[in-house]
């Protein structure tokens, strides 16, 4: 079943000082949007609920040694839905024109896009490269840097999420 459609993402403001709602025009399918939905529910928002929940353990002093890989997978999660959104939304201009919105409409989705890039073209844990991993200094720096970044892409895919709950009939929950 198809249907059109407008989704509002956010309202935006320029370098200007104007004010304007981004809104994605596009063809949707239901049982895609569905799978969006589900997969912004049961893996992106998860990974990063659990990533925060170490996080803040350590901010209490609780060390914990998995943090990193906490931060991986939100990481990762939050750069799958970059590359699942557009096809889910059936978005006609193209996926570097749909990054392009959602960057201006949130530009910490850029800064996690590019954190993800690097974590997955690092060659960290790869066997062929001869490294073990980052260095804890180099985690903790990143993880520090990101932190605002990540909270705030977690904070955008929430909303949207909530849109595509709206859109297709569910509650909040």
């Amino acid at each position: 079943m198809t249907r059109e459609s407008s989704l509002a993402i956010r309202e935006v403001t320029d370098s200007h000082g104007r004010k304007s709602r981004i809104n994605l025009f596009c063809v949707e399918r239901e049982p895609t949007l569905w799978n969006l939905r589900s997969f912004l529910e049961r893996v992106v928002l998860d990974n990063c609920i659990e990533y925060f929940a170490v996080e803040e353990r350590v901010k209490q002093g609780e060390a914990r040694p998995e943090q990193f890989r906490f931060f991986f997978n939100a990481v990762s999660s939050l750069e799958a839905a970059l590359a699942y959104a557009p096809r889910a939304e059936q978005f006609s201009e193209g996926r570097e024109r749909f990054l392009e919105l959602l960057a201006r409409a949130e530009p910490s989705l850029h800064m996690v896009h590019l954190v993800g890039i690097a974590l997955t073209s690092s060659g960290f844990g790869s066997e062929d490269s001869g490294l073990r991993g980052p260095s804890r200094g180099f985690e903790r720096e990143l993880m520090a840097s990101t932190s605002v970044s990540l909270r705030a892409a977690f904070e955008f895919w929430l909303d949207y999420k909530h849109s595509l709950d709206e859109e297709l009939g569910e509650s909040r929950g």
